[in-house]
């Protein structure tokens, strides 16, 4: 048998060429073992590249492949730049933003990028005193998380929890329409009871279609959705637990996840 076909890989000349070739594998092979989107496409565009140059420099130039590696440099350098260009985008929010980033979305598990997305696919809104962010008994259609001021929670003419800032209004709404895709009724009125209030808003729809394409954003925003809830409940009454639970929203989520 013989021996020399089963020489070590680097034993090839070395020639500039051969470094490439060799290299570019390494850099491709170091890609497979990143988990950073942005750190995986830049080992690859230079995997590709040095590739190219290997590609070249034979005595038959090997076109089809350059050609093909061409094309896929060329695409994930729009990629790069889509890239490096949200994280621009997200580095550089306003101070307002960062600080509820910093304050609230970053201990609740979200990458500074995570909640860039999130704001952008809603909209910040200054709403006067006795705005109505939910009405009972009515279609619900957007979901608000609190940046400053106070919302009055009424069931009736009765006036049963007041939500404060960094909490959300219309979730359960919007946990709903997840699970199903259909609109359901409010169980509260919800009002601005301060002089204002700062509000961030999503549309149900377009926030649904956002997340089918962003699982970790998706997840993430579940997350914090329940814990958020699980803070309101451990603060009602007996009273408005038990209206809780009769609730057509409670009884649709369980339903749904029984089916699961």
């Amino acid at each position: 048998m013989n021996s020399h076909r089963f020489l070590p890989f680097f034993q090839d000349p070395t020639t500039l060429s051969n470094i490439c070739g060799h290299t570019s594998f390494l850099l491709l092979g170091t890609s497979y073992l990143t988990t950073d989107i942005l750190s995986l496409r830049c080992l690859a565009m230079s995997g590709m590249s040095l590739s190219i140059i290997f590609q070249f420099y034979r005595p038959v130039p090997l076109t089809i492949p350059i050609r093909w590696n061409l094309l896929f440099l060329a695409i994930n350098s729009v990629m790069v730049a889509a890239l490096l260009k949200e994280r621009m985008e997200a580095s550089q929010m306003s101070p307002q933003m960062q600080d509820l980033y910093d304050k609230e979305f970053k201990k609740m598990g979200f990458t500074q990028i995570e909640f860039h997305r999130l704001a952008s696919n809603g909209s910040l809104k200054t709403l006067p005193r006795g705005s109505s962010l939910a009405v009972a008994s009515q279609k619900q259609h957007h979901m608000y998380f609190l940046v400053s001021g106070r919302v009055s929670v009424r069931v009736g003419d009765k006036t049963v929890a007041t939500v404060m800032p960094n909490a959300f209004v219309g979730e359960m709404s919007f946990l709903t329409y997840l699970s199903d895709l259909t609109d359901s009724e409010a169980m509260a009125t919800c009002e601005v009871s301060s002089d204002e209030a700062l509000v961030l808003e999503w549309d149900f729809e377009a926030l649904e279609v956002y997340l089918q394409g962003d699982r970790g954003l998706r997840n993430a925003l579940q997350a914090y959705i329940s814990n958020d809830l699980r803070k309101k409940l451990s603060n009602m009454s007996s009273a408005q637990l038990l209206r809780m639970e009769t609730s057509p929203h409670i009884h649709r989520l369980h339903s749904h996840r029984t089916n699961a």
